[in-house]
């Protein structure tokens, strides 16, 4: 007999625990209003790398050496790591 056969739950051991409330978010959803839903995820996001998109402001096209770009930040990374040895 197998365990669907008894109506017993099976657990996937591979499923770990979220510290996300489903139940209050399927709360939020149900509550009627699209509104406090969207304004419940958008205050659960990150603005701390949102893009400047103010006019004037684009790199779409631009002529970048990407390789001299890593070069820099390599070397910028090497420079904080021995300040931080020194310090």
């Amino acid at each position: 007999m197998s365990a669907q056969e008894e109506n017993i739950p099976v657990q996937d051991e591979s499923v770990q625990e979220s510290n996300v409330d489903a139940q209050a978010e399927d709360e939020v959803v149900s509550s009627g209003s699209e509104q406090k839903q969207l304004n419940a995820e958008a205050s659960e996001l990150d603005e701390s790398n949102i893009i400047d998109d103010s006019p004037g402001v684009s790199t779409r096209g631009a002529k970048v050496d990407a390789l001299k770009q890593e070069r820099e930040i390599d070397q910028a990374v090497g420079a904080a790591e021995e300040a931080d040895e020194q310090a």
